[in-house]
């Protein structure tokens, strides 16, 4: 991987992370839609991080979106 796509990548990560934060205070503070966007949007960034889809999938399971968590799951 070029110096480039490292940085990208880097940059991803990065923003994947401020996004589950966002998403965790959200969470904490009982703004489960506002949580499961943040969430939405770490994924976008880092698919193959399993623990986001977990994030995201007990926010689904607040809301009632038994079909979406279970797919998150």
């Amino acid at each position: 991987m070029n110096g480039n796509n490292q940085q990208y990548v880097n940059f991803l990560q990065m923003q994947a992370n401020n996004f589950k934060e966002q998403g965790v205070e959200q969470y904490k503070q009982g703004n489960l839609e506002s949580a499961l966007g943040f969430f939405t949007n770490s994924i976008e960034c880092t698919p193959n991080n399993p623990s986001l889809y977990n994030n995201r999938s007990s926010t689904q399971f607040k809301l009632a979106n038994i079909e979406a968590a279970y797919q998150d799951a």
